[in-house]
């Protein structure tokens, strides 16, 4: 996907660095976008960001209706979007003790509807069967289901491409660019950089850091409504209902 991500950019951009690599490209892309998803709330687990991957989510039993043999349940909507609808895996856990059962739900008994966004899981084949409902004391519904974006959205490559400037500066800072430093004989008479001043030795050594801190604050003020597109910032982890249909 950073291959795609890549040729976007380069498509679209007009005035991508010139010194800038294929390689180095792809390489900054990756800073950036592990950047952004953590400040949009997608980083919820190491290395996960906002492009298409498999997400996991957890419906607690007290997330959906009471135990019932009347019909299907329907869950919605999902923490992580776009979602790819043909990629849902639903699974029953039963906690009894300190074990645990997982058992998968067949195919034929969920189905997830692209007009309502509504997941709906019969469960009746885990209550004993239609005539008989036996509810377990304690159980989870586990779904699994890829979402997230394979390429950048079509309204936001301006904003990438500025972002993707701050970035290239701030891998390429050094003490000639970013920093005051003059040029004078050393005591064994050759010459080198040196430090004017321990202040300036500091500002030096804090360089990375700031320039961070800055980035941070560049993309939470001036890019915030930009980045409201992709952000899950507010969204509630598990925010799930469920309806005896």
């Amino acid at each position: 996907m950073y291959e795609e991500i890549a040729d976007q950019l380069e498509a679209y951009c007009d005035c991508l660095p010139d010194k800038l690599k294929r390689k180095d490209l792809v390489k900054l892309l990756e800073e950036m976008i592990w950047v952004i998803s953590n400040q949009t709330c997608w980083a919820n687990k190491p290395c996960e960001t906002f492009l298409n991957s498999q997400r996991e989510e957890v419906f607690e039993t007290e997330a959906f209706a009471p135990c019932s043999c009347e019909g299907v349940f329907a869950f919605f909507p999902y923490y992580y979007f776009p979602i790819d609808p043909q990629s849902f895996e639903v699974f029953f856990v039963t906690l009894d003790g300190v074990e645990e059962s997982v058992e998968q739900v067949k195919p034929k008994d969920y189905h997830y509807s692209e007009v309502t966004g509504q997941l709906k899981v019969d469960l009746r084949p885990f209550m004993g069967g239609e005539n008989c409902c036996h509810c377990p004391k304690d159980y989870k519904l586990l779904v699994l289901y890829h979402a997230g974006y394979e390429r950048l959205p079509e309204c936001l490559l301006q904003l990438f491409c500025e972002i993707l400037q701050l970035f290239y500066h701030k891998n390429n800072c050094d003490c000639e660019s970013c920093q005051g430093c003059k040029t004078k004989p050393s005591v064994g008479g050759t010459s080198g950089a040196v430090f004017e001043d321990a202040e300036a030795l500091e500002r030096m050594q804090d360089t990375t850091a700031r320039v961070e801190r800055y980035l941070m604050r560049l993309i939470a003020k001036s890019y915030q409504r930009q980045l409201g597109l992709l952000s899950l910032c507010g969204r509630r982890r598990v925010y799930a209902w469920g309806e005896v249909i």
